[in-house]
């Protein structure tokens, strides 16, 4: 809110990345009908040079569209009745202010930085600032009515946001006062962009550096022009090295049409005395290829008796390893009915030495009837195994 009221600050030198950018201003690049009258002032750049302008009208079309911006490249024309073109910088924050002749030489990138356009919810008071003036960056009054115009504007975006603060504290509902903030912000944002464009307006380099980057603009214009002219000779050189190749060869065709045709002719012969050399191979070596076929077949029947073979040598593997799991199974069977018979003879030995009651005996009797049933089980299973 009282950011209006501060001091500018100190000019300091502009670096590439305070520039602002060229597409943000329009430039309008117009061809003068006639000489007009220049009053000769210390504010007003006014080279005795005249710019570098090529003699071919090719060239001086080319020159126009270097020197133009990309975004409103126009064609022009120069005429020996015309002068130079002049280059006009436009800014929305200013009006009344009439254009003044600049060179067209001067880069596009050069250009200062476009104020901050108003949001579509700003009053139409402030959108009424927002005419699109010509300034003249190397005119100490215009940057003077510039900066007025932009501190008066700065001064109406504060009122501006005074009244805004003040509805949001009169609206109870939650939606508008957080609306009403973000316009808060942005206009606030919108201020601290003209006070900077304010100090950038009076940071312009003096007419002297205007004219040292004139001055390197017009060399780096005759380097890529001879740059384009040795380009445009080995172009030439290129098509006179075709024509002469072409010639060439319309001499030497006949030449060498006749060392072709000889050429053809020898691999012709050539091949016809390898083909008879090879039909002759072919007869010596036709008893060679019927008993090779002979020869053929009999490996054909001997691979099929080793597959045979090997067949029933698996088969014969797979029986016995059959008969060992079963020999072994009987091992083992026989192991356990030794086991058990042994326990039969130490059971009957108990039941002889000891005096045992009936119930005694009849668990002893259940015991034996479990194993008998067990052995029987074993039997069965090595039947159904054989």
């Amino acid at each position: 809110m009282e950011m209006a009221n501060k001091p500018v600050a100190p000019t300091k030198q502009l670096t590439h990345q305070q520039t602002p950018n060229a597409s943000e201003y329009k430039i309008q690049f117009k061809v003068g009908g006639g000489k007009q009258m220049q009053k000769e002032d210390a504010n007003q750049f006014n080279s005795q040079a005249a710019p570098f302008i090529p003699m071919s009208p090719q060239q001086r079309h080319e020159n126009a569209q270097i020197l133009q911006s990309p975004q409103n490249r126009q064609p022009y024309l120069l005429s020996p009745q015309h002068q130079s073109p002049q280059l006009q910088f436009q800014s929305p924050n200013t009006k009344d202010l009439k254009p003044q002749q600049f060179f067209s030489q001067m880069q596009t990138n050069q250009q200062p930085k476009q104020i901050a356009q108003q949001s579509s919810h700003v009053s139409p008071t402030l959108m009424s600032q927002n005419s699109q003036k010509v300034v003249n960056y190397t005119n100490t009054f215009a940057l003077q009515e510039e900066l007025k115009c932009l501190q008066q504007q700065s001064i109406k975006m504060t009122q501006e946001i005074q009244k805004l603060e003040s509805e949001a504290e009169r609206v109870q509902s939650v939606q508008l006062i957080k609306e009403l903030e973000d316009k808060i912000k942005l206009l606030n944002q919108m201020n601290k962009q003209l006070l900077l464009d304010n100090t950038e307006l009076m940071k312009v380099p003096n007419l002297l550096a205007l004219r040292d980057l004139i001055v390197k603009y017009q060399n780096d214009r005759k380097v890529a022009y001879n740059q384009l002219a040795v380009l445009k000779n080995e172009i030439q050189n290129y098509r006179m090295r075709c024509e002469e190749l072409e010639g060439k060869i319309k001499s030497d065709n006949s030449q060498e049409l006749g060392d072709l045709v000889q050429e053809l002719e020898n691999k012709v012969q050539t091949l016809i005395l390898e083909n008879d050399r090879i039909n002759l191979q072919l007869k010596n070596g036709s008893n060679l290829a019927s008993s090779i076929q002979k020869q053929k077949h009999e490996n054909d029947l001997v691979k099929e008796k080793l597959i045979k073979s090997r067949k029933e040598e698996e088969a014969l593997k797979q029986s016995c390893q059959k008969d060992e799991i079963k020999l072994k199974l009987y091992e083992e069977c026989n192991d356990k009915l030794k086991l058990l018979q042994d326990e039969n003879k130490r059971l009957q030995q108990i039941l002889n030495d000891s005096e045992l009651n009936q119930n005694d005996l009849n668990s002893l009797q259940e015991k034996i009837q479990v194993i008998r049933s067990d052995n029987d089980r074993m039997m069965r299973q090595l039947k159904n195994k054989q």
